[in-house]
């Protein structure tokens, strides 16, 4: 159910993938924290705010403090949630903590994520060449893997950001590529 509900969000299915890994999270009697976070992030997805906090809140009481990586998912998640809220400040606060972690054995995906996480919030603070070079920094992270969804959503937040600065040409190319890899 974890990998149905992945492959779900990274088509756009949100709902069905809110009701998969709801069920994941039914039947597991340990949920892993990649779930977890997963499952705050459709949450927040279909507006439910206090929902997705309270996952993530729950996540982070159970998560072990040595555990690096999963904290810093959580704290990333809360980060992006925060700045759906428009909490900008909060939301660079949870940045800052997640990216404090040591998280070098973090999956590439992870360490793109987190880096676009961040360049969205910068560029929403208005810190657009900030923002500029963390989306950088996520698709070079981005393009060590395979994974094409993955790529394909740190290319359409790149796409967003070179959208707000006017460059409409290099924000459709990398659109392009996204849907390509999309298939």
């Amino acid at each position: 159910m974890t990998f149905l509900s992945i492959s779900q969000s990274s088509r756009g299915d949100n709902a069905t993938a809110l009701e998969s890994v709801t069920e994941a999270m039914a039947i597991g009697v340990h949920v892993p924290t990649l779930l977890q976070v997963q499952a705050a992030q459709l949450q927040a997805r279909a507006g439910d705010m206090t929902g997705a906090r309270t996952v993530l809140e729950r996540a982070d009481r159970n998560a072990a403090p040595d555990d690096s990586v999963a904290l810093a998912r959580i704290r990333n998640a809360l980060a992006e949630l925060a700045r759906l809220d428009g909490r900008l400040d909060d939301a660079l606060a949870w940045h800052h903590a997640a990216m404090e972690l040591d998280t070098a054995d973090a999956p590439d995906q992870f360490q793109a994520m987190l880096r676009m996480n961040y360049a969205q919030t910068l560029a929403a603070t208005g810190q657009s060449e900030e923002a500029g070079r963390q989306h950088q920094l996520a698709v070079d992270l981005v393009l060590r893997t395979k994974d094409a969804p993955a790529r394909a959503t740190v290319l359409e937040a790149q796409a967003q950001w070179y959208e707000q600065g006017g460059d409409h040409g290099q924000a459709a190319a990398l659109r392009a590529r996204a849907t390509e890899l999309r298939g």
